[in-house]
Order: C-alpha cells, then sequence, then structure tokens
C-alpha cells in the first residue's frame, strides 16, 4: 500500500516525536517544552549515528531501515518509561510537539509555503535525494561537505521520490520553542510572567519583521539546526552552571548539540567549539560527571567530523593539510586536558581566549589587506544596507545590547550575550576557511553569501538572550517606576500631614 506524502510524513513526524521524547525521558528531561522542542535534534542524532553503523560495515542498503528500526525501539523503551516516570511530563510534551508538527505540516500541505530557492539548497536536495534516498556508497558518489550531513539524511527520510519537506518549518519551530524554554527557564522564578510575555512577543514580533528570519521558516539549507544544537548546548550550561554540575540530563544535551552541530556543516565545528569554550569556562565542570559529561561532549565534536569526512572519501583533509586521524586524536586529547583539576583555577580563561583567537585572526586578515575596512565592506551591505536580508536587525540587536547595558542584569543574560557576539564573529572566522584554503575574505554583498547565511546560526541565542534582556529591563523600570510613585505619594502624605497639623495649631 502506498501512502500519499502527507500522510507519510505526518507518520514519519509522529515517530520523531514518539523517539526523540522517548529518548529524552530515559536521559532525565522532564519539562514538556524541553522534551517537545529537543526531539527533532535527538531523532536527527539517532540518524547520524545509525548512518555511520551501517557506513561503517559498509552495509549502505540499510540507511534509512536502521533510523526506523532504531527509532521504533526507542519509541517504546521510552514511552513505558515516560508512562511509568513521568505520564504527565510525557503526555504533555507528545501534545506539545503534535502542535508542532501540525504547525509544520500546515505550512506546506495547507499554506503550500514553497522552499527558498538556491544553488545551495539545490545541491542539498541533491545530496539527500540522488545519494541518501537511494541508499548508495557515499565513497563513490561523494556527497558535498558543504552541504552537511545531518540535515540531508533527515531530509531523505521522506516518501521515496521525495524528501520530507514539513522537516524545515518543524526544526525553525522547535528552535523558536527552545529559545523561549532556556529564556522562560531563568526568568520564571525573578520576573512576572506579564514582562516575560511582553519580552517574548517583542523579540518575536520584531523578528517576524526580518525577511531573512521569514525566509527561514522553509529555507533548504542546514542552519536553522545549526542553531537548535548551539542553544541546546548554552542551555544546557547556563542549567548546570544554575545547579551547581553537569547531570545527566544536562550532558546529554550537550552531546547531542555537539554532535549535530558538527556534522550539520562542515563550518560547524567553529561554532561548537566557541561554546564548548563557554562551557568548559564553568564552575559546573569540577564535579565527577561534569568531567565525564564535558569530556564526551568534546571528543564527539572532532570525532563525529573526522568519521563523517573518512566515511564520504572527503578531500577537505588534503586541502587543508591535517590527517583525520589528527583531528580525531588532537579532540580527544583537547577534551582530556580540559576537565583536567589541575586547570580548574584557571579554566575560565578558555572562553576569553577562544574570543581573543577569533578577533585576532580577523584583524590579521584586516590588516593584510590595502585598505583594512575593504574585506568588511560586502558585510556592511549586507547588514546595513539591507542586501543580506536582514533588514534593520543589526542596527537593533547593536542598539538593544547597548540600551540594556551589562552589571543590572543577570548571569545569564550576560553570558548569552557575551556567546552571541563571539558566535557574529565565528560566521567571520569561519568563512576564512572557504574556498580550500585559509584566509580568503569575509563574504560578499548577497543573501546567498554563506557568511552572511551564518549569521541564521546564532538565531537560538539571540532571541534567548533578547527576551531575557528586555524582561529584566521592563521588570527593573517596572519596579523604579512603582518607587518613584511610592516615594511621590509618601512626600504628598507627608506634606498633607504637616499642613493639617499647622491649621491645627492656628
Amino acid at each position: 500500500m502506498t501512502l500519499t506524502p502527507w500522510l507519510f510524513e505526518a507518520l514519519t513526524t509522529l515517530l520523531i516525536g514518539f523517539s526523540g521524547i522517548g529518548l529524552g525521558v530515559l536521559v532525565g528531561w522532564r519539562h514538556p517544552l524541553l522534551l517537545a522542542s529537543m526531539a527533532i535534534l535527538v531523532s536527527a542524532t539517532i540518524r547520524v549515528v545509525t548512518v555511520f553503523g551501517v557506513w561503517t560495515f559498509g552495509v549502505f542498503s540499510w540507511q534509512t531501515e536502521s533510523w526506523w528500526i532504531v527509532s521504533i525501539i526507542v519509541a517504546v523503551f521510552g514511552g513505558v518509561a515516560g508512562i511509568i516516570r513521568a505520564r504527565r511530563e510525557y503526555l504533555q510534551s507528545l501534545g506539545l510537539f503534535a502542535a508542532l508538527g501540525t504547525l509544520s505540516l500546515m505550512v506546506k500541505y495547507v499554506f503550500q509555503v514553497g522552499e527558498r530557492h538556491h544553488r545551495d539548497s539545490s545541491s542539498t536536495v541533491e545530496t539527500a535525494l540522488l545519494i541518501f534516498q537511494n541508499e548508495l556508497d557515499p565513497t563513490l558518489w561523494g556527497p558535498e561537505e558543504k552541504r552537511g550531513l545531518a540535515y540531508p539524511l533527515m531530509l531523505a527520510l521522506g516518501p521515496d521520490p521525495r524528501m520530507l519537506s514539513v522537516l524545515t518549518p518543524l526544526i525553525f519551530f522547535s528552535l523558536l520553542a527552545i529559545s523561549w524554554w532556556v529564556a522562560r527557564g531563568f526568568l520564571r522564578d525573578r520576573i512576572p510572567l506579564r514582562w516575560q510575555v511582553t519580552a517574548g512577543i517583542v523579540v518575536l514580533g520584531f523578528s517576524v519583521t526580518v525577511p531573512i528570519f521569514r525566509v527561514a521558516i522553509t529555507y533548504l539549507n542546514s542552519h536553522t539546526l545549526m542553531a537548535l544544537a548551539l542553544i541546546a548546548m548554552a542551555g544546557a550550561h547556563l542549567v548546570a552552571e544554575r545547579d551547581g554540575k553537569v547531570s545527566l540530563p544536562t550532558a546529554a544535551m550537550m552531546v547531542a548539540g555537539s554532535l549535530i552541530g558538527s556534522t550539520a556543516r562542515v563550518e560547524g565545528i567553529v561554532f561548537v567549539a566557541v561554546v564548548l569554550a563557554l562551557i568548559v569556562s564553568g564552575q559546573s565542570v569540577r564535579t565527577a560527571n561534569g568531567r565525564g559529561g564535558v569530556f564526551l561532549a568534546v571528543t564527539v565534536s572532532g570525532t563525529s567530523l573526522s568519521l563523517w569526512l573518512h566515511l564520504i572519501g572527503s578531500s577537505v583533509p588534503d586541502d587543508f593539510g591535517v590527517p583525520l586521524w589528527l583531528v580525531a586524536l588532537g579532540t580527544v586529547l583537547a577534551a582530556t586536558l580540559v576537565v583536567m583539576p589541575l586547570l580548574d583555577r584557571i579554566r575560565w580563561v578558555f572562553f576569553p581566549l577562544a574570543g581573543t583567537i577569533i578577533a585576532v585572526f580577523i584583524i590579521r586578515v584586516a590588516l593584510a589587506a590595502d585598505n583594512p575596512l575593504t574585506p568588511f565592506m560586502g558585510l556592511f551591505n549586507n547588514v546595513v544596507r539591507g542586501y543580506g536580508g536582514w533588514g534593520v536587525a543589526a542596527l537593533a540587536l547593536a542598539a538593544s545590547l547597548v540600551l540594556l547595558g551589562w552589571r543590572a542584569h543577570s548571569t545569564e543574560y550576560r553570558k548569552l550575550a557575551a556567546l552571541l557576539v563571539v558566535l557574529i564573529f565565528s560566521a567571520l572566522f569561519a568563512k576564512l576557511f572557504d574556498g580550500g584554503g585559509f584566509g580568503g575574505g569575509f563574504g560578499r554583498d548577497s543573501f546567498y553569501d554563506s557568511a552572511n547565511r551564518m549569521w541564521l546560526h546564532t538565531l537560538g541565542v539571540a532571541m534567548s538572550a533578547m527576551v531575557l534582556g528586555f524582561a529584566e529591563f521592563l521588570d527593573t523600570w517596572s519596579k523604579q517606576r512603582a518607587s518613584r510613585r511610592l516615594g511621590k505619594d509618601s512626600a504628598d502624605y507627608t506634606a498633607n500631614t504637616a499642613h493639617m497639623s499647622k491649621d491645627s495649631q492656628s
């Protein structure tokens, strides 16, 4: 029996939800919104891991079947655990994911919103349908590294010979959901709900006016999947720092984000490394579980990238003269080093060091040009003059960061804001590796320039940071206003009392 495309996609989405939420329950996630928004990331993790397995053993015909089998097993065991351990949260998360999935299906099959056309998108679809869906040997057919691995693999889960069209909006809506979960988690006990909701509406309302934000809903590229991985890692770090330890639930988020971030795009390792630098700078690493969880998250980043490039027979290592075994070994050694107790006193330096290294390389390339401003002109046109589809988002973000201030805000806001700034410049650093060498430049003035689109990787971090910042600002403003009003009322009362006393004496 052949299912209609929308029904096949609905069933596939249903399995993504059951398996993703089920595995989330098994690793200890309990918040319904977290479980629902992480389901697609977990399902992508299952997809990448199973494909790595079948490629390693050369059974290419099992690329898709292995995901279905493992996902069904995980869904069953996770469902049993959910009913026994956390029935309410499990059922609520299924309901929330059903809403995300239904909305995504409506985008494609009811409103029939088409995809943004671009050469990169065509290459992604080609990889998904011609190579991955047909379960071909990747070493013979050579899928393009720049299109990533995790995203085309998920697209290939669609009904033959169609891509899984519901995937892209589902990733986008999951990104919005987890961004709200991160912000709300650090506002819930401090800021009144009205200011949380107001901040969320302001940030989302402004975002909708940005052209590239609207395009991202159905843009066939892995940028939003990358953004989902990064905000999952950052959110896990903030929770671990608040709790004073890296637990199994937070470690699982870090590992999943690291795996998908390192395989979503070939330059994703740069962004993952920046977030990992923030993670290893934290105090929560100083426990046995923390060291183990962070070691695994760091190890997964470079080893998964190395395994991916090895299994497809990539020429990228030759282009840069770095053997893949050295990348994998270096990652394991680095992971061992950064979790050592010997570095606990100075581990705060890792994140500033990462930002400094990125800044030094960017400045070096700029100074090497005839005019230091020349390499940045394309970026200026993209973010200020509107060529890149960002509208006034860059100016609004810069103004918000300045006007919101620094000292009056929570540690979580300051960390997200600092991470956001470093990630923005990380796109320029990653662009230097484009073209098979290093130092090619920071891109051209066009929506389709890769550096311009790489800023979409920061979307989740930016939205969480701005919701936190504006909610805290509104709460402070409200309290100051109430204090001034109370002071004025007290002064009026004192004056009236004195006046009445004087009249009585007369």
